[in-house]
């Protein structure tokens, strides 16, 4: 059914996706077919992961409203056309802050956020989290590496949000090693979170362009996208809005 439905391509390191808006005052809306592709570098992987996370159903018996995440059978070029690969997750119900949702296999990861018909009274919907990584087998100049061994893109580790499962990207000292204390919060903060306003996407792609402003990226975002252009096909500056995360509804 996904191949059927246009996508919306997301491309970058790390960001925040809501179910909808305004999120936390009213629920989300019945009758609803969504469809993000999240992608990222080449030879990365995607890990997402719930912050909250309350819908309709019954955990791991999801019939009605629900997030399906899809894998890819091979690595995603940015101008793909394929379909999403194999179901790796269908959420529904209640999950715990900081659950690991899925893994990708590959650099992006296909989501599906199907509400239907009947829709009980109360707020409810999810934040997602979603982040770069890679397996390590040796550390580069632009990467941090958490104390499990996963690297993440070094911009990553200065933005102040919680990326390493073990939480060792936010330790000061490691962070202090790898040159944050140079980089300004507001400069980290907009580069890794990869954000923007995203329409339903129901019946038709709506035009985003008109949503958008630019910002370049800093010497170190740059040095990093620079060194991964050659197979990643990353551009040099980052899309963002003031809004600072992704609205599915």
């Amino acid at each position: 059914m996904c191949q059927t439905k246009e996508f919306h391509v997301i491309e970058g390191l790390s960001g925040f996706i809501y179910s909808h808006e305004p999120y936390d005052q009213v629920s989300y809306r019945p009758n609803r077919n969504c469809f993000i592709v999240l992608q990222t570098l080449k030879d990365y992987k995607i890990r997402i992961e719930a912050v909250e996370f309350l819908v309709e159903g019954v955990p791991n018996q999801c019939k009605g409203d629900t997030l399906h995440l899809f894998d890819l059978d091979k690595p995603r070029t940015t101008d793909a056309t394929d379909g999403p690969g194999p179901i790796i997750g269908q959420i529904c119900g209640k999950v715990k802050n900081r659950t690991l949702l899925a893994t990708s296999t590959y650099n992006a990861m296909t989501l599906w956020w199907h509400t239907d018909s009947v829709l009980e009274k109360y707020k409810g919907g999810f934040i997602l989290k979603w982040t770069a990584f890679r397996n390590s087998d040796g550390i580069t100049m632009t990467e941090f590496q958490c104390g499990n061994g996963m690297c993440i893109p070094r911009v990553l580790a200065c933005d102040d949000v919680l990326h390493c499962p073990d939480g060792s990207d936010t330790d000061r000292s490691l962070k202090l090693s790898i040159g944050c204390e140079s980089r300004s919060p507001a400069t980290s903060f907009y580069t890794s979170l990869f954000t923007m306003r995203l329409q339903s996407i129901r019946w038709s792609r709506p035009n985003f362009q008109s949503a958008f402003r630019r910002q370049r990226v800093t010497a170190l975002d740059k040095q990093f996208l620079d060194s991964n252009r050659a197979t990643s096909n990353c551009s040099a500056t980052i899309d963002i809005s003031d809004d600072r995360h992704i609205n599915m509804l």
